[in-house]
């Protein structure tokens, strides 16, 4: 029995290990074993057209094999259940069987057609990618050719050539006639006669216009026959005439009108400008100093407000320094006046603080000034009342006024106008006679004396 229990034992334990080993072996081949090989993933694509039901139950199958050799290794380690088989050897056979019949049924007829349908197919294909990625430049593309149709309907809607038609007949029905005899009274108030306005053709809904000749028997120019002067006359009448029809009253802006003018249409233009600016805003800029008096006289003539700005050197020489009154040449003897009142007040001021030359020259500049105050009132308020010098036109209304001017008149004049004389830096004065510059009290006095001068004779007016 011993020897017996012994057999048995080796025995049993040498089936035992021999099955051991076999397991170690199987487990080494299930586990080495490649369940989808590369060839077999390239077959899955090439039944993909033919077959698609079938290739996705063989990829199915795959993963379950997959999992079913995990599951067979989990097993032997015993940490899992046996998995369930799968088996597509007959679908797989039958797909097999039904290829080789297709193959053997083809020849060059039957794959030409196919290579043709292919062919075709492919182009549709590469046509609608191709649409696809051009689908923004199409739309704005479209976009652009329906704007463009709107708007060339709406130019051909809006054309202004029938709109133009009309209004050249309404104006030349309606206006034409206005405009020449507006444009009549402008050239004639500036001496141009003889010219009137035609039209010539009419554009973009304007009729245009153009000065000519009245009567000429020769087909000239204006500009061939007319001179400077009476060309600026001239320009400046159809100026007027169209601001004469602008019922908007908007500002004037006139820059030099009195350029290579002469006298006559000079004192005309300044009398027409002041009409306009009691109806509306005129700013007129000229350095012709004469012409500012001519515009203020006008407008005190038609009592039209008059406000004056000048555009003079800085103290350092530099251009644009603006100021509030024209320069001493230009002011008349009231503004004049004014401009004493205030270099006195200034000299009134300093005195105290400037030494004995610093106040004598500045006391012989104010006297200066007042000399040629005394002379502007003279020259202005009378003599050239009496005859405008650049005109020598005589205006007997002044004849009048000369004869209400006294002996005392005169008198005050000559003593004052002596006075100041001496005190004014027109002589060097020699050093023998002492010369004293006037105090603040006579130079007071002075301009009181002419401020009454000129008010009183320019009373006298009226």
């Amino acid at each position: 029995m011993t020897r017996f229990r012994s057999f048995v034992e080796d025995t049993t334990s040498t089936q035992a290990a021999q099955a051991e080993g076999n397991l170690s072996a199987e487990l080494r081949q299930i586990g080495s074993v490649t369940v989808t090989p590369g060839q077999v993933s390239l077959d899955l694509g090439h039944i993909a057209g033919a077959h698609p039901d079938l290739r996705q139950r063989c990829i199915d199958a795959f993963d379950a094999w997959e999992t079913r050799k995990a599951s067979l290794l989990a097993v032997a380690a015993g940490t899992a259940p046996s998995p369930a088989n799968v088996n597509l050897t007959a679908d797989v056979r039958l797909a097999a069987e039904g290829a080789w019949t297709r193959a053997a049924t083809l020849n060059a007829a039957t794959v030409s057609a196919q290579l043709a349908a292919n062919k075709t197919e492919q182009s549709a294909l590469r046509a609608r990618i191709a649409l696809a990625a051009a689908r923004d430049a199409i739309y704005a593309e479209r976009d652009r050719l329906c704007e463009r149709a709107r708007i060339k309907a709406a130019r051909t809607e809006a054309a202004t050539k029938g709109i133009t038609d009309k209004i050249g007949e309404l104006t030349r029905r309606r206006v034409t006639v206005a405009m020449q005899d507006q444009f009549s009274r402008e050239s004639d108030r500036l001496d141009v006669t003889r010219v009137t306005l035609r039209d010539t053709k009419a554009r973009l809904g304007t009729l245009l216009h153009r000065p000519e000749f009245i009567g000429a028997t020769l087909d000239a120019k204006l500009p061939e026959v007319l001179s400077e002067g009476e060309q600026t006359a001239l320009g400046l009448a159809g100026f007027l005439t169209e601001a004469s029809f602008d019922e908007s009253k908007s500002a004037l802006v006139f820059d030099d009108p009195v350029t290579r003018l002469d006298h006559v249409r000079r004192d005309k233009v300044a009398k027409r400008v002041v009409e306009l600016a009691a109806e509306r805003q005129v700013i007129v800029f000229t350095h012709d100093v004469s012409f500012t008096v001519d515009l203020r006289r006008a407008c005190e003539a038609q009592e039209v407000p008059f406000t004056e700005r000048a555009i003079i050197l800085g103290p350092h020489r530099q251009p644009g320094h603006a100021q509030d009154k024209l320069p001493w040449t230009a002011q008349d003897a009231a503004q004049r006046l004014n401009t004493l009142d205030q270099e006195f007040a200034a000299l009134k001021r300093g005195a105290d603080e400037w030494n004995e030359e610093e106040y004598g020259k500045r006391a012989r500049e104010l006297a200066g000034n007042m000399s040629e105050t005394w002379e502007r009132i003279l020259s202005q308020d009378i003599a050239d009342r009496l005859v405008k010098p650049e005109t020598n036109f005589v205006q007997p209304m002044m004849m009048k006024v000369l004869r209400k001017i006294t002996e005392q008149d005169d008198t005050e004049f000559q003593l004052s106008y002596g006075r100041i004389s001496g005190w004014a830096p027109r002589h060097d004065n020699p050093a023998a006679l002492n010369y004293v510059p006037p105090t603040v009290a006579d130079l007071e006095a002075e301009i009181g004396v002419m401020r009454a001068w000129y008010k009183r004779v320019r009373g006298y007016a009226s």
